[in-house]
């Protein structure tokens, strides 16, 4: 491989130990330190592929995307790498350029390793997103082609399953996702993600049943065991109480959101958040009305809030402080029919 460019002011010796001690920071930990070696390399020598290469590599493990992509690049030009390849196509899908990033690893898939791990398992993650472009319509069916191949080779590697499971859950394959959940959970019986995987799908995807909404409810108990303040996490577990017919239990789950988000609001919330938070902010609009007897603003919020969750709905026909208005036409209206697009 090769390390000195033609203007190196540094002898090969010192470069080499510049690279050695860079190796031993890095399999340290210490990847600042380490960094700071391939910086020193790099101010003589700014075309020496190892520099280039594992400065990159920090930088994608860092999350700075785009400087990673242009220092690994710059060691590509100069000498193909297996290693290099790998994470072009992972500092690729870090900047969400999925199609550039499976060309990276189908190279390495194609000309060096077919049965490369991590490869397989980039190129699966690639496949898997929603908005890959490209001619990729039988995507999710090649991204679990992927990872059946990987897991052949690692059949304990759970990040594979849970994408494997996404993968499924796209294509309607509820029944074959629940089983990666569940494979997941015997390796890993604490992983949040299978856990919160399988109360997902049992809330809304493996049909109505008593004791599958109970499983919804108990997973995201659990989850919340972990993560205590997580919104999402509350808002399922209300929804799997309302399903339940636990009218009271789920108002609770509304109050500790609505004062989870009276103390304070994340600075960049993710749209499903804001999401959750307005359809709880529209209900708490409308109790508040009952509470001071405007019925007609009641019924607008309430039928806001149903339009993010109809479940509002459900809960509205047994919360005490809609008394005032379950006598009303259009509020009944509503909570029996579903929300109307005012």
């Amino acid at each position: 491989m090769g390390q000195s460019g033609s203007n190196s002011d540094l002898k090969v010796e010192s470069v080499q130990k510049l690279l050695d001690e860079a190796e031993k920071f890095s399999k340290a930990g210490m990847l600042l330190d380490a960094k700071k070696r391939y910086d020193e390399i790099l101010a003589s020598d700014p075309e020496n592929v190892v520099a280039n290469q594992q400065k990159g590599i920090i930088l994608y493990l860092y999350k700075k995307y785009e400087l990673a992509y242009k220092l690994l690049k710059k060691a590509l030009d100069r000498e193909e790498n297996v290693l290099t390849l790998l994470y072009l196509g992972k500092t690729l899908n870090g900047l969400e350029r999925y199609v550039e990033a499976i060309g990276y690893f189908d190279a390495i898939l194609l000309k060096h390793d077919p049965n490369d791990v991590e490869a397989l398992y980039g190129k699966g993650y690639a496949l898997n997103r929603k908005n890959v472009t490209g001619n990729y319509d039988g995507r999710f069916d090649n991204a679990i082609e992927c990872f059946e191949t990987l897991l052949k080779l690692d059949p304990r590697n759970t990040f594979a399953l849970v994408e494997e499971a996404r993968a499924y859950e796209r294509l309607q394959k509820y029944d074959k996702a629940l089983r990666c959940y569940e494979k997941i959970v015997e390796y890993e019986p604490d992983n949040i993600l299978a856990i919160s995987g399988i109360g997902f799908l049992s809330l809304h995807n493996l049909g109505e049943d008593e004791r599958i909404y109970k499983r919804a409810l108990d997973c995201f108990e659990k989850a919340l065991v972990m993560q205590p303040n997580d919104p999402y996490f509350i808002d399922y577990k209300m929804q799997a109480l309302v399903k339940l017919g636990r009218y009271k239990e789920a108002l609770g789950c509304h109050d500790a959101i609505a004062q989870l988000y009276s103390n304070s609001v994340p600075n960049n919330p993710s749209a499903v958040l804001i999401h959750i938070l307005k359809g709880h902010t529209e209900y708490q609009k409308a109790r508040i009305s009952c509470d001071d007897r405007r019925i007609p603003e009641a019924y607008y919020r309430l039928n806001q809030a149903m339009r993010y969750n109809s479940d509002f709905g459900k809960m509205a026909a047994h919360d005490e402080r809609f008394r005032p208005a379950w006598g009303d036409h259009n509020f009944q209206k509503v909570v029996r029919e579903g929300p109307l697009f005012l």
